[in-house]
């Protein structure tokens, strides 16, 4: 599989198209996003520009949410396991090296390896895929990450119940909530692999 380095394209603009493959292709989701927002009115052509970029990136975030339950799904109550990658057992960022690994993004090992890549996200501004990490321990540095899902979820290996999904609003995650960071690469290769599914499908 290819990798991705960490220079960002242009979003593609076929993102319904893909919406419409990807509610094909994810019949065992847990969840559909809802892909019909209500419709821009724009006034003027900068107005009508900025809506459908407004537009394209909630419909790509919906598309990468998606995705990444797919993918997820087969892995949550896999067991946690000190420095494991692999499904026999994961650590925190070993879950989150091996699923950016199913779309050709690499990983460091290590939440604080992870950390110092990507572009720091502010946590009002959260998308599916961003990365986001927690001072479990309260010493003023990295200790866990988990995957962000949307809706104030997230995906994550739990050291005491293994793959789970759990809440940034639940007490404990809020409080040791630390920083998110994006990686733009991870929506690249999701879009594409569901446009190469498209294609395949119209073959």
């Amino acid at each position: 599989m290819r990798r991705r380095s960490t220079t960002s394209r242009p979003m593609p603009l076929r993102l319904f198209v893909l919406a419409a493959a990807l509610l094909l292709v994810s019949a065992c989701a847990a969840r559909q996003p809802d892909v019909t927002a209500r419709a821009c009115r724009p006034s003027g052509p900068a107005v009508a520009s900025n809506c459908t970029e407004s537009q394209d990136k909630k419909l790509a975030a919906s598309v990468v949410e998606t995705r990444i339950l797919d993918v997820a799904k087969p892995y949550i109550g896999t067991r946690y396991r000190y420095g494991g990658t692999t499904p026999k057992g994961f650590d925190c960022s070993g879950f989150t090296r091996f699923m950016f690994g199913q779309f050709g993004v690499e990983l460091p090992h290590g939440s604080r390896s992870q950390v110092v890549l990507g572009k720091p996200v502010k946590r009002e501004e959260l998308r599916p895929g961003d990365l986001v990490f927690f001072d479990i321990r309260r010493r003023g540095r990295v200790s866990h990450v988990g995957i962000y899902l949307g809706d104030s979820r997230m995906i994550h290996a739990s050291t005491h119940l293994g793959v789970v999904v759990d809440s940034l609003n639940d007490p404990y995650y809020a409080r040791h909530y630390y920083t998110a960071r994006r990686f733009p690469q991870l929506t690249e290769e999701v879009l594409a692999l569901l446009e190469q599914q498209a294609a395949n499908e119209q073959n």
